[in-house]
Parts: structure tokens; C-alpha cells; sequence
């Protein structure tokens, strides 16, 4: 049972939030709807969890603070996988441009201070 609709995230967050959140790619404009209700489905499977060792799920009539909940966590999961996908876009577009990890350094053949 997913205690919350995507609907209840947009009410809570910033549009522009949701936004970055749910696309990979910066110039997406909308809510990706279907990672939305993933993360919402996800969070609801985390607190049934919790629950399913106090109570019969599913929920016959769930109190409206799963809802609240559910939107916490999925914004913190949703959060949390953000700085992973754009570091590793950066890193990318480093290694296009020909810098970044693993990239080669150059040396300049002129014999500056700095010359080693």
C-alpha cells in the first residue's frame, strides 16, 4: 500500500526541487512522474517494515501522518542519490573535455620557476 501520491509531494516541496531530483537531465522542466511514484512506493515499503511486526497490513484505515512520512522519506532518498548521479555526470563531461580523474596530466616544456 503506498501511503502517499505524487500529488501529496508536489503540495509539500518546492516544484523546482522535485524537479532536479527526479531528472537526470538540468534542462528537464516537470516532476519525472515515475520516479516520483517509485521513491513514494519505496518509502511506503520502508514503513510497512517498521509496521508489519505491530500491525496486520495492509492498513485497513492508515492515520494521515504515513502520508507526511512517507513524503520524508522519500525526499530524503531521493536526496540522497542526487549528488551521486551529478558528480558522476561531472565527472563524465571532465573526462570528455580530457580532465578530471584519471586524465593526463600535461607538462609544459618550458623551463619557468614552476618546471619541475
Amino acid at each position: 500500500m503506498v501511503y502517499a501520491q505524487p500529488s501529496d509531494m508536489i503540495a509539500r516541496y518546492p516544484n523546482r526541487d522535485l524537479v532536479q531530483l527526479t531528472n537526470e537531465d538540468p534542462t528537464q522542466t516537470v516532476v519525472n512522474q515515475i520516479v516520483l511514484q517509485q521513491a513514494l512506493a519505496d518509502a511506503s515499503a520502508e514503513i510497512d517494515g517498521y509496521l508489519e511486526s505491530r500491525f496486520t497490513l495492509p492498513l485497513s484505515d492508515p492515520p494521515a501522518v504515513l502520508a507526511r512520512l512517507t513524503c520524508d522519506v522519500a525526499m530524503y532518498r531521493l536526496a540522497g542519490a542526487a549528488p551521486a548521479a551529478r558528480s558522476r555526470r561531472g565527472a563524465q563531461a571532465l573526462r570528455r573535455r580530457g580532465g578530471g580523474p584519471g586524465a593526463r596530466r600535461r607538462r609544459h616544456s618550458h623551463a619557468g620557476p614552476c618546471a619541475r
